[in-house]
C-alpha cells in the first residue's frame, strides 16, 4: 500500500484548479464551434425550398447529427467538473498523510 502511495505522489498528475481556466477556455471553443456549424447548416437548410431533394435531406440529417452532438456538452462540462473536484480531494489526501 505504501509503495503504491509512493507511487502516486511521485506522479503527480491529477487535475488542478489551475487547469480549470484552459478546460473553460475548450468547453467555450467547442460551444462556439457547434453553434457556428448549426447556422451553417441550417442557412443551407433554408435556401433549399424543395423538401425531397437530396441536399435537403442531407442537410436534414446534419441538423440531427448537430443537435446529438450538442445534447452532450452538458455531460461533458460535467464529466471535466468532476475531474477536477476528484484531482482536488486526491491532492488533499495526499499533502494531508505526508
Amino acid at each position: 500500500m505504501r509503495k503504491e502511495l509512493r507511487k502516486l505522489r511521485k506522479n503527480k498528475k491529477a487535475f488542478t484548479i489551475g487547469d480549470l481556466g484552459n478546460i473553460a477556455i475548450s468547453f467555450g471553443v467547442a460551444v462556439v464551434v457547434i453553434v457556428v456549424m448549426a447556422v451553417i447548416v441550417q442557412t443551407l437548410r433554408d435556401d433549399q425550398t424543395t423538401a425531397d431533394t437530396a441536399a435537403r435531406n442531407a442537410t436534414d440529417f446534419g441538423l440531427s447529427a448537430l443537435n446529438t452532438l450538442s445534447s452532450f456538452l452538458p455531460l461533458v462540462a460535467l464529466a471535466a467538473v468532476g475531474a477536477i473536484v476528484i484531482g482536488i480531494v486526491i491532492r488533499f489526501f495526499l499533502q494531508k498523510q505526508q
